[in-house]
């Protein structure tokens, strides 16, 4: 059984990435990374695993904390350090390729993947989110064989995982090894300060600028998650940029009270809700959308509230299968696909979509 090398607590501050990349985001690294004592453990640590010839073996290494306090910049910043100073082959894995990959080497044998194979063929494994894929106990038995391999292959992992790090010591199969030097602090995002350092960056990197007001406003009143924080600054900046003007105090205060709003709304917006809200716009009954039939308006139906359960909550594409008749996450996934597609290229079912989020209060 293998152990968790190394696992730290990120409390920010750091500038994440705003939204949710399926590839290396070069533009995040240790440069631009913002450092005080509620990251300064976990960015100590990450230095320490790169030696002299760009990667020291600490693995896996683990990095976790809440939501908006830069674990993916982080992460990133460690896989371009990597880049830069080695050659190695680097993979990143989210929730639908981990499934993906999961799927296809369900019924093999690891020690028999030939050379070449998709795992074979890499130096470093990222796995961005990883308390996604760990919500079933498919999942947990793949992520321990997976891990098992690519330790014993001395391939380097790198986990993100937002929550405490309590929950992921308690999966069935996985122990995590205590580092004396650990230290474990209740979760503190960015000090105004920080905050103000972040909104002065945003700003020169547009080449805009906000009103000093404005600017100490949304710094030091609002905005704790950087990546709200950081999408506030984008507003602001995109306002003041489309209607040549520069915003004011008002300006930023609405969009405060919209974010607050916002945040109250999808805090409530259950996929409980949103399946009755897509069964009553179809005019069907719950049991319509859980039951297996080919009938077009139901799978339509199943399919478009699938895709808002997964755009409106945090639930993993497993759980929603599970939600709705006890699908796997492949067909909540090509559920997915299908609404993104037939969105961009049928007109009539770009107005369900229109109309559902409209019942849904989310747009």
């Amino acid at each position: 059984m293998y152990k968790i090398g190394v696992q730290f607590k990120m409390q920010g501050p750091s500038v994440a990435v705003v939204g949710r990349k399926n590839s290396i985001n070069t533009e995040d690294h240790f440069g631009n990374l913002f450092v005080d004592n509620s990251n300064e453990i976990a960015v100590h640590k990450a230095k320490t695993m790169l030696a002299v010839n760009g990667l020291r073996l600490v693995n896996p290494f683990v990095i976790h904390g809440e939501e908006g306090t830069g674990k993916t910049h982080l992460a990133m910043a460690i896989v371009n350090e990597i880049q830069k100073k080695t050659a190695k082959r680097i993979k990143l894995v989210n929730e639908e390729s981990f499934n993906q990959m999961m799927d296809a080497y369900t019924y093999v044998h690891f020690s028999e993947l030939s050379v070449g194979s998709q795992l074979d063929n890499i130096e470093f494994l990222f796995i961005d989110d990883a308390h996604q894929v760990l919500q079933t106990k498919e999942q947990v038995g793949f992520m321990k064989k997976l891990l098992d391999y690519l330790i014993k292959k001395e391939i380097q992992v790198l986990l993100t995982y937002t929550g405490p790090i309590e929950k992921l010591k308690e999966l069935p199969g996985l122990t995590v090894h205590h580092v004396t030097s650990m230290k474990y602090a209740p979760m503190d995002y960015p000090k105004a300060i920080v905050r103000m350092r972040i909104v002065n960056r945003k700003q020169l990197q547009s080449n805009h600028i906000l009103p000093i007001q404005v600017a100490e406003y949304i710094s030091y009143h609002t905005f704790g998650n950087i990546r709200e924080l950081e999408g506030a600054i984008t507003t602001l900046l995109a306002i003041q940029k489309f209607y040549g003007r520069k915003v004011t105090l008002q300006d930023a205060m609405k969009l405060m009270n919209k974010v607050v709003v916002d945040k109250n709304q999808h805090k409530h917006l259950h996929a409980d809700f949103i399946m009755k809200t897509v069964a009553r716009y179809f005019h069907l009954s719950i049991g319509d959308l859980l039951k297996v039939t080919r009938k077009r308006k139901i799978v339509q139906a199943r399919q478009l509230a699938m895709y808002f359960t997964k755009t409106f909550t945090a639930l993993t594409y497993a759980h929603i299968g599970k939600l709705y008749g006890g699908n796997s996450h492949a067909t909540v996934l090509h559920a997915c696909k299908t609404v993104k597609n037939l969105h961009e290229n049928n007109i009539v079912f770009r107005s369900y979509v229109t109309e559902i989020k409209e019942l849904l209060a989310v747009v």
